[in-house]
């Protein structure tokens, strides 16, 4: 239906009419304006009792209705294109499958063509892959921390609005040391406008706090001199 205008030949002897469909123009046939369907063609020649005339048929196949699906994805994630209503398919990456599985690094569009296999017409389809990026998130600076049971709350963290993880801290960022060690916690954050996520990764060190000494206790004079404290 889609094919460019057939010019007729093999009609004797020239100077006939040609007749029979809106697509013939002289001893030109349009499929695009005869439409898809069976078309009887007229070749008639001379006039009167003389007038003789010959026909053709000619066939105008329908195009396969190919489509295809579009998604839109996260940075990093794969898609699955499928092409349906046709026989055979060609994808502009070379693939010869109904579907496809792709991972681009930006938003692109993918072309494929199906064929029927029965009329061996053909037609194009185009999927298109919207890739959002993914958040910037900064868990923050690594801290060092005492071992005594005392929350800390963490802060430096962006943006906000998520949520963390690791041992020995809540999900809203208060973090309780229980053991001497290096905690890696993660700090994670979903986009809600394109549900998008990411994460960034943190150190707590929690040490042994400093053993601490006075020193001796002692009496003194009202009236002794200012004593310098040692032994501490």
């Amino acid at each position: 239906a889609d094919a460019s205008p057939v010019t007729l030949t093999n009609y004797s002897p020239a100077g006939g009419v040609w007749s029979g469909s809106n697509g013939i123009n002289g001893n030109i046939f349009n499929p695009s304006v005869a439409g898809v369907g069976n078309h009887v063609l007229t070749y008639s020649y001379g006039t009167g009792n003389c007038l003789s005339s010959d026909t053709i048929k000619v066939t105008v196949n329908p195009l396969p209705n190919v489509t295809v699906n579009s998604q839109t994805i996260c940075s990093g994630q794969s898609a699955t294109l499928t092409a349906n209503g046709a026989s055979s398919y060609l994808w502009s990456n070379g693939s010869t499958t109904n579907a496809i599985t792709v991972s681009p690094l930006s938003t692109s569009s993918y072309t494929v063509t199906g064929t029927d296999i029965n009329t061996g017409c053909s037609k194009t389809a185009i999927a298109t892959v919207t890739v959002n990026p993914l958040p910037i998130v900064n868990a923050g600076p690594s801290i060092t921390a005492c071992n005594q049971p005392i929350s800390i709350t963490l802060t430096g963290y962006s943006p906000a609005g998520g949520t963390w993880s690791g041992t020995g801290v809540t999900s809203s960022g208060e973090f309780t040391p229980s053991s001497i060690g290096d905690f890696i916690l993660t700090y994670s954050f979903t986009e809600l406008a394109t549900g998008c996520s990411n994460q960034d990764t943190m150190i707590v060190k929690v040490i042994e706090p400093q053993t601490v000494n006075a020193g001796n206790d002692f009496s003194i004079c009202l009236d002794a001199q200012p004593v310098t404290l040692n032994n501490y």
